[in-house]
């Protein structure tokens, strides 16, 4: 016997082909944009790495001419440590300073790292000039010497590029054409004492009301408020805590002046 006919199959059947069939078309697009994604991005990689390796190419050159430059001699390069690779690679940066074998740049001094730091960077603002640049101390590492290459460097530059420069050392701000001197009032430097032995003492204050145990810390933090008071406000040459100093800046008790 064969059983009991199933009426529905044929209905059931179209239902299940017709899923089947949406899904499949729904998988097909999905593979389709896979590999037309995949694609783009492979061209993209691929200019990519076109570009780098031109521009790496044209930095190297340019780090080169600008490392002698600032060393007075000498040789540098940039190498890729792998060349198959050159968007997952690493850069070595080599140097060898007059007078000295080739190194990486692991191996060099302080000082001479922060000059082949600058040297990089000035080659890289030759190859790609910015309008303006923000420079924060850089040359702090540098001795009086190379301060005064660095600067005057720098100088043959500013006709593409603006420098504003952060610096204390003398030989950047005689290359400098508009010095501006930025400090803090001696007035400052005690109010912002105050203000802290204020915010102490309220500290204290809240947590000795709160009761329990932080009546204890309060009082702990309160009799450190006043080491502060003694301590910050304190004049550095007799002593004595000076609330306030005269017009003049100077201690009321020894007549001194106090920052």
């Amino acid at each position: 016997a064969r059983g009991t006919p199933n009426i529905g199959a044929i209905d059931e059947f179209q239902r299940v082909n017709t899923r089947y069939t949406y899904l499949t078309d729904q998988r097909n697009d999905v593979e389709k944009a896979k590999g037309e994604l995949q694609n783009i991005i492979g061209e993209i990689t691929e200019e990519m790495a076109k570009i780098f390796a031109e521009q790496f190419k044209l930095l190297s050159e340019s780090f080169q001419t600008t490392f002698q430059e600032l060393f007075g001699g000498g040789t540098a390069r940039l190498e890729l440590e792998d060349e198959e690779d050159i968007l997952g690679c690493g850069i070595e940066i080599k140097a060898q300073p007059p007078g000295k074998t080739l190194k990486t740049i692991s191996l060099l001094s302080g000082g001479e790292k922060a000059f082949v730091a600058i040297a990089l960077y000035f080659s890289i603002l030759k190859v790609h000039p910015t309008p303006f640049c923000v420079m924060d101390e850089i040359e702090a590492a540098l001795d009086d010497a190379n301060v005064t290459r660095y600067a005057r460097y720098m100088r043959t530059l500013a006709g593409r590029t603006q420098f504003i420069v952060i610096t204390h050392r003398r030989g950047t701000m005689e290359e400098a054409d508009v010095l501006y001197g930025v400090t803090m009032q001696e007035s400052m430097k005690r109010k912002h004492k105050q203000i802290l032995i204020i915010w102490v003492g309220l500290l204290a204050g809240l947590l000795i009301f709160r009761g329990g145990w932080m009546t204890y810390a309060g009082l702990l933090i309160f009799l450190l408020d006043l080491g502060l008071v003694w301590w910050l406000l304190r004049c550095p040459h007799c002593g004595k805590s000076v609330r306030e100093l005269r017009p003049d800046k100077t201690c009321p008790y020894c007549g001194k002046k106090v920052e």
